[in-house]
């Protein structure tokens, strides 16, 4: 589960990645269910690290934001959805949004 202050905090740069999609998946899922399908992500554990994706992008992992969404952009919709585009240039994409400095 997502801290808030985590939540706070990486919400509205999730949000601004959404609408930097131009509403590219809206024929498969809605932006509101994009967002918090990776808001629900982020609080996930980051794969053996004892920290949730959050934790890990907040201390400067950039690689778990790749991590996070990869799956999403590239196996289920890429692939599953056939909803074109590159999914993995797409999870690139996230993580440079979400390359954010310790407080």
């Amino acid at each position: 589960m997502l801290r808030k202050s985590h939540e706070e905090k990486l919400r509205p740069i999730v949000a601004m990645f959404v609408r930097c999609q131009n509403g590219f998946y809206l024929k498969y899922c809605s932006d509101k269910f994009l967002t918090e399908i990776i808001m629900h992500q982020l609080g996930l554990p980051c794969f053996g690290s004892g920290k949730s994706f959050a934790e890990m992008i907040i201390s400067g992992d950039g690689n778990a934001a790749y991590d996070a969404v990869c799956w999403l952009f590239e196996i289920v919709l890429e692939h599953g959805c056939s909803a074109g585009g590159n999914g993995h240039h797409v999870a690139q994409q996230f993580a440079e949004m979400m390359d954010i400095k310790k407080d």
